[in-house]
C-alpha cells in the first residue's frame, strides 16, 4: 500500500504499540483502584496491591509471549554467517 510505505511511515509500529499499551494499562489500573474505594471515598491500600499484581502478571505474559516471536530472516541468516564464519 503505498499510504503505509515504510518511507512514508514517520511513527514506527512499536511506538504505537507502546503508547496504546501505556493507555490501556492505566485506565485498567485506575478502573482497579477506584473500585476498591472505601467509605471515606478515599482509595484502599488493597487496590494498588491487586493493580500493581494485575500489571505484573500482564507483562509476565508479555514477556512469555515475546520469547515465542520468531526472529525476522535478516537476523536469523546473519546469526548462521556468524557461526559458519
Amino acid at each position: 500500500m503505498p499510504c503505509c510505505s515504510p518511507a512514508r511511515n514517520r511513527l514506527p509500529a512499536s511506538a504505537i504499540s507502546l503508547a496504546s499499551g501505556g493507555a490501556i494499562g492505566s485506565q485498567v489500573s485506575a478502573a482497579i483502584v477506584t473500585a476498591t474505594i472505601a467509605a471515606g471515598r478515599l482509595p484502599t491500600a488493597r487496590g494498588f496491591t491487586i493493580a500493581f499484581a494485575a500489571a505484573a502478571v500482564a507483562r509476565a505474559i508479555g514477556f512469555v509471549v515475546a520469547l515465542h516471536v520468531p526472529a525476522p530472516a535478516r537476523v536469523a541468516a546473519d546469526a548462521a554467517l556468524a557461526e559458519a564464519a
